[in-house]
């Protein structure tokens, strides 16, 4: 019985970690939306129907374990800087790492079968990779929340 629960936490833990992810990214990009667009409703809406509600699944190329389609969603300018940023530190490209790792895990945990799936990760190593991937969720609730975040300061403004 306690080899029967040890083995359904960790894959209940992966999924756990997995699922907040989700939710507080999404919730960043309509902070985001909402800071960009003086919180219009109309816009609101729009984001939160076609961007945010069931499309966490493309937002990354979780089979690939690449981070570009979520780069690419905000375009040249701010998905650069996003890459940037994270590829300038070590730190958060592997807290970046860490959490395709775990998104990737919780996908083939769910479309395969989660009674027989063999998952080899210790309920440690997954709450490793929990801790090095909220370090990436941070940094990007942080980043979409700042209103200077993809605005270049007009001619005569200061930065």
């Amino acid at each position: 019985m306690q080899s029967f629960a040890n083995e359904n936490l960790r894959k209940v833990l992966l999924l756990s970690a997995a699922s907040w992810f989700e939710t507080r990214v999404s919730e960043a990009i309509l902070r985001f939306s909402a800071v960009h667009s003086n919180s219009h409703p109309g816009i609101q809406s729009v984001i939160k129907r076609k961007v945010v509600d069931r499309q966490y699944h493309t937002y990354f190329d979780w089979k690939a374990k690449k981070p570009g389609p979520f780069y690419a969603m905000f375009g040249e300018e701010c998905g650069g800087a996003l890459k940037n940023a994270i590829n300038a530190s070590a730190g958060l490209k592997k807290a970046l790492d860490d959490f395709i790792e775990l998104g990737s895990l919780r996908n083939e945990l769910v479309h395969e079968n989660f009674a027989s799936y063999i998952f080899d990760k210790t309920a440690a190593e997954v709450y490793a990779l929990f801790q090095s991937a909220e370090q990436f969720v941070i940094f990007v609730e942080t980043k979409l929340a700042d209103p200077a975040f993809g605005r270049e300061p007009a001619l005569g403004e200061a930065p």
